[in-house]
């Protein structure tokens, strides 16, 4: 009895997990959202997002992933997801102390490698576009970068953030750029002095391409006959908002499965931010999540933007405790029922059970048929009898 309890909890909880939200716009994104990977390490977190998305939205066929790394690495990458792909070449005589450097000095000169970043791109517009079905409305995209802290390609951020913000930008009418920098402080054994060191670097470039001071103007947008349009960025940080991801809590204690945990978090702020409403255009006046107030609350005294950091704290419905208490207290109520019953006497058992005079009269009369059935033989009695 105990493992056929077991396991209708599990069938009903099993049953319930897939029920919520299926349909019914409560894991739905309201705008197209494009997640943009830029690194080496970063097949596997395209992996665990695209995962997530599509266990949790119900219209997550329409996300584009794409993926940006080193062509020695994606040569080598099994990959499980439908991501647009594009390889940037590491300059060979690139060493640890000047990788950085000759990734942005190689961007510029390679023109057929911006050539095929342009057409990388426009390939992810088009792929919206055949999509465009799945979303309420086509006016705004969300636009997520990811990338690692100590990743040495974090460096072309800017370059890629903005090109890819120019050719979406030729579509809709707004572009909503977030960045999200996971830092991976427990995997530092080999080279903790240089991985460190790379992370303080490129920090430091956030606050440079986060200040409200920031400008930015390169020649990035090329055609395939090598035509060139410069892409500008007015005086303002770069990001709507930057969100710093650590694979340790606030106590310093690393997460168990911190790359899921901080997946996890990702794709719930995308859903936070861009969650479909039903009975409404777009924004919640019920006091949900205000991405205006949210941004201003954070900002610092020097008017400077902060960083946005997050913990996940997950509440589920427990549907198995939920199965087994209902199924006790029914078993509880009739058990009380059955012993507190009085006792019924013969009289009302046959009538319960259709097995008095009555009764049995009715059932007796329904078997035997009328006189209309010897109405024939009539002629040859000579007195009246029914057929019973």
């Amino acid at each position: 009895m105990r493992e056929q309890l077991l396991r209708y909890a599990a069938d009903y909880a099993a049953a319930e997990d897939q029920l919520i939200g299926s349909g019914d716009g409560r894991s739905s994104i309201h705008f197209p959202s494009v997640f943009l990977f830029i690194g080496d390490r970063m097949n596997p977190v395209m992996n665990t997002i695209a995962d997530i998305n599509r266990t949790k939205w119900d219209n997550s066929t329409g996300v584009t992933y794409i993926q940006i790394g080193s062509q020695e690495e994606h040569a080598a990458v099994d990959r499980s997801v439908d991501a647009i792909v594009h390889t940037i070449a590491v300059p060979e005589e690139s060493g640890h102390q000047t990788i950085r450097r000759d990734l942005h000095q190689a961007f510029y000169t390679h023109e057929s490698q911006l050539i095929e970043l342009n057409t990388a791109l426009r390939r992810a517009s088009g792929h919206l576009a055949d999509y465009g079905r799945l979303y309420s409305s086509f006016e705004r995209v969300h636009l997520s970068i990811l990338t690692t802290a100590d990743d040495p390609m974090n460096v072309l951020i800017p370059e890629i953030t903005l090109l890819a913000e120019y050719i979406f930008a030729q579509s809709f009418k707004s572009v909503q750029m977030d960045l999200y920098v996971l830092v991976n402080e427990s995997d530092q054994a080999v080279q903790f002095g240089y991985s460190s060191a790379t992370s303080v670097a490129f920090m430091r470039e956030l606050d440079y391409i986060q200040s409200p001071e920031y400008t930015f103007t390169a020649p990035l947008h090329m055609t395939e006959d090598k035509l060139t349009i410069p892409v500008t960025h007015a005086p303002s940080p770069l990001f709507d908002l930057v969100y710093v991801l650590s694979d340790k809590n606030e106590r310093g204690v690393t997460v168990p499965n911190s790359l899921r945990e901080s997946c996890d978090i990702i794709c719930h702020i995308q859903l936070l931010k861009n969650r479909y409403q039903a009975g409404d255009s777009y924004r919640s006046q019920d006091g949900g999540y205000n991405n205006t107030s949210f941004k201003n609350n954070i900002m610092t005294e020097s008017g400077r933007q902060g960083y946005v950091s997050a913990g996940f704290s997950r509440v589920n419905r427990p549907n198995q405790s939920i199965a087994l208490t209902v199924l006790y207290h029914f078993y509880v109520k009739l058990l009380e029922r059955m012993r507190t019953e009085q006792e019924w006497d013969i009289r009302d058992k046959l009538n319960y059970f259709g097995l008095d005079a009555a009764e049995r009269g009715h059932t007796r009369n329904d078997l035997v048929p009328g006189n209309e059935a010897i109405t024939d033989m009539s002629a040859l009695m000579t007195s009246g009898a029914s057929y019973g």
